[in-house]
């Protein structure tokens, strides 16, 4: 039996497709795949409050969406069209001091898209919120109230 010695330029162009496919990032079943941040994005309608929300994302080896910039925010704004429910809760929330900090708390949220500017103090948690029929605005909200809410997660290797 005689084997057929594949040309160098055949090799290359194999290992070129190979090292493509392996470091090519995919999202699984209903999540999907911005390309924006390389995550993965995922909307559900069901009601909680921004604490129980945070907990299902994070249920799914996720948390709630952080929004660094327009585009990524366009995105958010298109996903949660394509579904009934109308409030959904995003990752920012609002400390004490009335600054608002992406979830870690230590990332100070640069890009901001409100409505109206939010107050400076809250007498009780406030949490970011997106509206549909709004563009994309971004609105704060009681943390205690219910609604829908935006995960994100990394994004899998091929």
């Amino acid at each position: 039996m005689s084997f057929i010695q594949p040309s160098p330029m055949i090799l290359f162009m194999l290992m070129v497709i190979v090292t493509s496919a392996s470091s090519a990032r995919f999202c699984s079943g209903s999540w999907t795949e911005s390309p924006y941040s390389g995550t993965c994005i995922k909307v559900f309608e069901s009601s909680k409050t921004w604490g129980e929300a945070r907990t299902s994302c994070q249920s799914f080896g996720a948390d709630l969406v952080r929004i660094l910039n327009a585009r990524m925010n366009t995105l958010i704004y298109d996903l949660i069209k394509l579904v009934r429910a109308k409030y959904f809760w995003l990752g920012l929330h609002a400390r004490p001091n009335g600054v608002f900090r992406w979830l870690d708390d230590s990332t100070k949220a640069n890009y901001t898209h409100w409505v109206t500017q939010p107050p400076k103090h809250h007498d009780r948690p406030v949490a970011a919120e997106m509206r549909k029929g709004q563009g994309g605005k971004w609105h704060h909200y009681s943390q205690d109230y219910q609604q829908g809410y935006v995960c994100e997660k990394l994004a899998g290797k091929l």
